[in-house]
C-alpha cells in the first residue's frame, strides 16, 4: 500500500469521525482525529486482521486504552470493512452498536471493552503474556493517552501502565534457559 493510499484512507477515517460525532451531538473528536494516522497504519499495514474473520485466534489484537477515542477506532473499523460506514451515523444513539466506549460484545473487530483511562493497557499486557504462555505469535497493540500515564488506580496506588510494567519486570520471568515460550511466575513466600 502506498503512502498516498494510506493518506486517502486516513482522510476517510477523519470524515467518519466527524460524521459520527456530529450525528451523536457529543463525543471527543480531538483525540480521535489526532489518532487517525495511527489507526490507519495499524489496521491497513501493520496488523494481521481480517474483517471476514474477526475472531480468528491467530489475529493481532488492538486494545484502545483511552476509550473516549472510540469514534476514531470505529471509523477505522468501518473503512476496513468490519461493518458498513453508514453505522457511524448511529454513534451514541439508543440501540446502536456504536456507543461512547468500545464494546467487544456488540462491535466486530473490538478485542477489549474499555473506558477507564489506562485500563486497556494493562489488559493488553495480559493478552501479550497469554500469547507468550500459549506459544502463539500474534501481536498486541494498545493506544493510551497522556492521562493514562498519571491516572491513579486503586488499590494499587500505581498508574495502570506503571503497574503493568511492574508486573512484567518483577513478577514474570521468561524462561530463556530452556528456550521455550513459557512464562514462569515466581511466588514469594510470605
Amino acid at each position: 500500500m502506498t503512502k498516498l493510499e494510506l493518506e486517502k484512507i486516513a482522510v476517510e477515517v477523519r470524515k467518519g469521525i466527524i460524521t459520527g460525532v456530529h450525528s451523536a451531538k457529543s463525543g471527543h473528536p480531538g483525540g480521535s482525529l489526532s489518532a487517525a494516522e495511527i489507526f490507519t497504519y495499524l489496521y491497513f499495514v501493520e496488523m494481521n486482521v481480517d474483517p471476514k474473520n474477526p475472531k480468528d485466534p491467530n489475529r493481532d489484537r488492538f486494545v484502545l486504552s483511552k476509550g473516549h477515542v472510540a469514534p476514531g477506532l470505529y471509523a477505522t473499523l468501518a473503512q476496513k470493512g468490519y461493518f458498513p460506514v453508514e453505522e457511524l451515523e448511529g454513534l451514541r444513539h439508543i440501540g446502536s452498536m456504536l456507543q461512547g466506549h468500545p464494546d467487544m460484545k456488540h462491535i466486530p473487530g473490538i478485542d477489549m471493552s474499555s473506558g477507564s483511562l489506562g485500563q486497556g493497557f494493562s489488559a493488553a499486557v495480559g493478552m501479550a503474556l497469554a500469547a507468550k504462555m500459549d506459544g502463539k505469535d500474534y501481536r498486541v497493540y494498545s493506544l493510551a493517552g497522556d492521562l493514562s500515564l498519571i491516572h491513579i488506580s486503586e488499590p494499587t496506588r500505581r498508574t495502570p501502565i506503571s503497574y503493568a510494567v511492574f508486573c512484567l519486570k518483577k513478577k514474570k520471568k521468561i524462561n530463556k534457559k530452556k528456550k521455550t515460550n513459557k512464562i514462569q511466575i515466581k511466588k514469594k513466600n510470605k
